[in-house]
């Protein structure tokens, strides 16, 4: 009668270390994910979100990603000519006057017939987030700018 209660007890005692040693792995493994994605630049962890998995959900993966869930949907408008043209004119401005900061290439477009504050956003916009930059070995400047603040955090 009692050796069944001691044989449950000691089967029970055997299941528990061995979920106490999974779950010690699970952590393990959880913290090199969370080291290896925070490492990445957020291009690169949404680019790892699998739309076809249910489970973890698409809400799931992002919170583990540290990503924003409405970026996935999010789908970049074209650029008018008028738009394209601006930004080339601050191209060739901010080429020209280098030390120029945004608020003096809005003064000084007017004087080439531009109206630049919207422009002017729309070109940061673009130059950090969209433009790829050779000297940053093909990677936007946000890119490139999160990679090193999470290699700087991780360290």
């Amino acid at each position: 009668m009692f050796s069944n209660k001691t044989k449950k007890v000691e089967d029970n005692e055997a299941e528990v270390k061995e979920r106490h040693a999974k779950i010690g792995k699970l952590v393990v493994d959880n913290d090199f994910f969370f080291t290896m994605a925070e490492a990445m630049s957020p291009s690169e962890r949404k680019a790892m979100i699998n739309r076809d998995r249910t489970d973890p959900s698409l809400t799931r993966q992002c919170k583990l990603l540290k990503i924003s869930r409405s970026s996935l949907y999010y789908a970049p408008i074209g650029m008018n000519a008028e738009t394209l043209e601006l930004m080339n004119e601050i191209d060739r401005v901010f080429t020209k006057y280098p030390f120029f900061e945004s608020h003096q290439i809005v003064a000084y477009l007017p004087r080439n017939g531009f109206q630049a504050k919207r422009g002017i956003d729309e070109w940061l916009e673009f130059y950090n987030a969209e433009r790829p930059h050779t000297a940053l070995d093909k990677r936007t400047p946000d890119d490139a700018y999160f990679e090193t603040t999470q290699m700087n955090r991780a360290a």
